[in-house]
């Protein structure tokens, strides 16, 4: 039997004059509370007084906790893997009944990040809504995570939280007349049977590739880029091609066009909507684009790229992940250099 007593309301609340302590016992236990479960009442009544003064405390307002500031939508930005300059759109809303100006556009901890589309002394009215974009350079700290802030006359600091990885693209291709090996890693988990039988469940959707091959510089001008680009690998994670999975333009692809033709069927190669594809013309003429859609024998990209692309250049599936060790740069000639290198993909 519970020692409640019947039809009695539970105490939520004390008063001035009840203290807290009290004000927590049973009904019809000592002294009777002063304050009841009744939330038709006016907040005063309901027992609700400052804090500090030991006797209860203020209830917090769902308005108080979404009203009054500026919101931004989604909640944060994450970069992913930025192998060039990336930006992702944002809005703001705010959620205030009088207009405001920003003072201050800030970053914390986010080196090369920036918020477009907002400049200081604007004049934001109240409850309007305004596109931004958030904006990061592929130059800068190979990881980051911090936010940027907005900052007003009258409401508190609005801030977006960002986060992402500067990857170094290593666009070098095979030198042919050596092996190149790609392998490929499943990713699974072992479930032993009462019968002492084995079985193993898939953890990923597509198994984690690593290539190794050899990379041959015939100019001291490709040589320097190579030490240079090795020398990144320290640091950064390495974005890395399946050059036997590769596949020519039938045709030349223009400035700002976004669609990649291809000589051959995409068949079962590792071209997935929402990775990325190298698009390989010369040493230091490439770029990166995301996947949009893949029909049979052609690739749409998110961005236009912004030079030409002659017939028979290269579109190579990209992945991202590790270099196993940093090679020797070998010297066969004054100007001729090769490394042999192993990329392993990473979840």
């Amino acid at each position: 039997m519970s020692a409640y007593p019947a039809e009695q309301p539970a105490v939520l609340f004390a008063s001035p004059e009840v203290p807290l302590r009290r004000a927590l016992q049973w009904p019809g236990e000592g002294e009777a509370p002063a304050a009841t479960l009744n939330m038709s009442v006016p907040t005063a009544q309901r027992g609700e007084v400052p804090p500090g003064t030991g006797d209860g405390y203020t209830a917090a307002r769902w308005q108080d906790a979404y009203y009054g500031r500026i919101h931004f939508y989604p909640a944060a930005a994450d970069f992913g893997n930025i192998s060039s300059e990336s930006s992702l759109d944002v809005l703001i809303w705010v959620a205030s009944e009088t207009e405001t100006a920003i003072n201050a556009i800030g970053a914390e901890n986010a080196d090369g990040v920036s918020l477009q589309g907002v400049a200081i002394g604007d004049t934001l009215p109240p409850f309007a809504e305004r596109p931004l974009r958030a904006v990061a350079s592929s130059g800068g700290a190979p990881i980051f995570e911090g936010a940027l802030t907005l900052e007003t006359e009258t409401l508190p600091a609005a801030r977006l939280p960002v986060f992402g990885r500067r990857v170094q693209v290593f666009a070098y291709p095979p030198d042919w007349s050596a092996p190149v090996r790609l392998s490929r890693a499943w990713q699974t988990r072992r479930r032993t049977a009462l019968s002492a039988g084995e079985h193993r469940d898939a953890l990923a959707a597509a198994p984690l590739q690593s290539i190794r091959y050899r990379v041959l510089a015939c100019t001291q001008e490709e040589t320097v880029r190579l030490k240079r680009d090795l020398a990144l690998l320290r640091s950064r994670t390495a974005g890395f091609a399946l050059w036997p999975d590769a596949l020519r333009l039938v045709e030349p692809m223009p400035a700002g066009a976004v669609a990649v033709a291809l000589e051959a069927a995409l068949e079962d190669r590792p071209y997935t909507v929402g990775t990325q594809v190298l698009l390989y013309a010369a040493p230091g003429v490439w770029a990166v684009r995301e996947i949009q859609s893949a029909s049979e024998t052609t690739l749409q990209i998110d961005k236009p790229i912004s030079f030409d692309l002659p017939a028979g250049a290269l579109a190579a599936p990209l992945r991202f992940g590790r270099i196993e060790a940093l090679p020797q740069v070998e010297h066969i000639t004054d100007e001729t250099t090769e490394a042999t290198l192993e990329f392993s993909e990473q979840p």
